[in-house]
């Protein structure tokens, strides 16, 4: 993969990241309890552990949040597969941020020490 494109795929993850950061206190105060009624009430830990999975599928919390998550008896076959389908999706960016960075890393120079013949002719 050329450098340019993965240098562009690393910019788009890291606004992904921060879009999700900057909505953050919206989705903890609005978007979890309207998604997760049961999430309401919730001490530290759960916000903590939650934290990871709130910023990689913020999309999808935002879309719960404004269709709130009430028993109608509907499949819930889409909204799994969108989860699945974003999950997948941050799994395969950061596997090739990860290959990536990994590929493109500088090789350590090694210098063997010169000849006392050569160093001495200075």
């Amino acid at each position: 993969m050329p450098l340019p494109v993965a240098a562009g795929l690393l910019r788009l993850t890291a606004l992904y990241l921060l879009i999700g950061l900057g909505l953050l206190p919206w989705l903890y105060r609005r978007a979890w309890p309207r998604a997760a009624p049961a999430a309401t009430g919730a001490s530290w830990g759960f916000w903590t552990a939650a934290l990871p999975g709130t910023l990689l599928l913020w999309p999808l919390l935002w879309y719960r949040a404004r269709h709130s998550a009430r028993p109608t008896g509907e499949d819930p076959g889409a909204l799994r597969t969108a989860q699945t389908v974003l999950i997948l999706l941050a799994t395969l960016v950061t596997v090739t941020a990860v290959t990536i960075s990994l590929a493109t890393r500088h090789p350590v120079p090694t210098m063997d020490p010169l000849p006392p013949a050569i160093e001495g002719a200075r």
